[in-house]
């Protein structure tokens, strides 16, 4: 018996001669799919992925995948798509799941024979071969779930991204100096980071970590102006009026909390239509929704605590939640990248 879950391609699935235990349609989020599925007895699951709420980022995927049994689903994509590239795809490989097709004779030839990595090995060197022609090393090409061959800045212009904690230590410093250096993958020298009226920067050996002083940052960044991205920890400085936006940051720990209360009981009414992202936040996504209808605020970004050795994917989700970035609209290699599943 199999499970479909279906939205805008539902009448290209809706008519599969299989035996159906559940159909289900709508958009869903990832953790909703999880929580509905994880412990549901089913032999294949079809996601049409426009089903899926953020469908165009690689780590929705990935939370259904570390949940569920990802030989058990069959991922349906709609031809043409600007995720049928070898780079979006090597992602999806990179985390178990090799089962997608954009046709419904792909579905089932899926549905009586699972795909194997070296089924999808080809679309693995198609993203590692492209990274290449982008400067990028081998070393940077293989680290899992790091896609830097499809995105591009957005605007033109320079972006200047200002980082303000609310809680003690809520994590600006270690979440920009991870974030430039998933930028710097794509921008190279074009991205520089500052922070104001501290010497936190000096510990990461980074030239284009700068640390400055309130009253000389305007004109640094004057003299920074060949630069594309500039990404600032700004401390108790106000110069907000120098940032094209602005992320507050709060670690939703109880303690945390309750002390932000103690020292200011109004400050979260003035967050009120800011960018608030949750930093070091093990929140469930049922406990953010609490959490923004108790404080009267729309969180940005849940963003769990992470290991700065190492590159995340949950970075590059977030500098695209920041339209710091965007997915490649190339799809020439859709046809080529599908073939296999041709009849």
């Amino acid at each position: 018996m199999n499970v479909l879950i279906l939205n805008q391609q539902q009448n290209d699935l809706q008519n599969l001669d299989i035996d159906i235990i559940k159909s289900i349609s709508g958009t869903y989020d990832a953790t909703e799919i999880v929580t509905m599925f994880q412990n549901f007895f089913f032999n294949k699951m079809i996601i049409d992925v426009t089903a899926l709420r953020d469908y165009d980022v690689p780590l929705t995927y990935k939370t259904i995948a570390d949940k569920i049994n990802p030989d058990k689903i069959i991922f349906y994509f709609k031809e043409g798509s600007n995720l049928c590239t070898s780079g979006f795809l090597s992602r999806l490989i990179n985390v178990g799941i090799y089962n997608f097709t954009t046709n419904v004779e792909g579905v089932k030839y899926l549905l009586t024979k699972s795909n194997t990595l070296k089924d999808v090995e080809n679309i693995k060197q198609m993203a590692e071969t492209e990274m290449r022609k982008n400067n990028i090393s081998p070393e940077e090409a293989i680290s899992p779930s790091i896609d830097v061959g499809n995105v591009s800045k957005i605007e033109n212009e320079q972006i200047i991204v200002g980082f303000q904690n609310i809680t003690l230590n809520a994590g600006a410093t270690s979440l920009i100096y991870m974030l430039k250096k998933e930028l710097t993958y794509l921008y190279k020298d074009k991205v520089v980071a500052l922070e104001i009226d501290k010497t936190d920067f000096l510990s990461f050996g980074d030239k284009s970590m700068i640390s400055t002083t309130s009253n000389e940052v305007k004109e640094l960044i004057s003299r920074l102006n060949s630069k594309d991205i500039i990404l600032i920890d700004l401390n108790d400085c106000k110069v907000q009026n120098l940032c094209t936006t602005i992320i507050y940051l709060i670690e939703p720990s109880v303690i945390k909390l309750n002390n932000l209360m103690r020292r200011n009981k109004v400050i979260i009414s003035t967050l009120k239509d800011k960018k608030v992202i949750l930093n070091k936040s093990l929140l469930t996504q049922k406990e953010v929704s609490e959490f923004e209808y108790e404080s009267n605020l729309n969180i940005l970004y849940n963003m769990p605590p992470l290991n700065d050795r190492k590159r995340n994917e949950v970075i590059l989700d977030f500098a695209k939640k920041l339209r710091l970035l965007k997915d490649g609209q190339s799809s020439n290699n859709g046809n080529r990248i599908f073939g296999l599943f041709r009849k």
